[in-house]
């Protein structure tokens, strides 16, 4: 077999597998506010008032408070996010 490509010119020796950067611990940041956000969810979900409603307009006022900017605009998804920012930009 030949030389490997994406091998060529890779560091050998103790450079080469340096400690691996540790993840973020998830279950850390979760466990104090489970029951709340449990809570929260369960009182979203049966309201089923998902769109355009209180928690959505109090969502995009804390965050332009957080922001500290005039207003904030939730949307759907990162992609529409870029949009936003791209066409609000000009």
């Amino acid at each position: 077999m030949g030389r490997d490509p994406l091998r060529a010119g890779a560091a050998t020796g103790p450079a080469a597998d340096p400690d691996p950067i540790p993840l973020v611990d998830l279950q850390a940041s979760y466990r104090p506010i489970q029951s709340a956000l449990l809570r929260e969810f369960e009182a979203i979900l049966g309201e089923m008032n998902l769109l355009l409603g209180p928690r959505t307009q109090a969502l995009e006022r804390e965050f332009a408070r957080h922001c500290e900017c005039e207003h904030g605009v939730a949307v759907s998804s990162g992609t529409d996010a870029l949009r936003a920012a791209l066409e609000a930009y000009g």
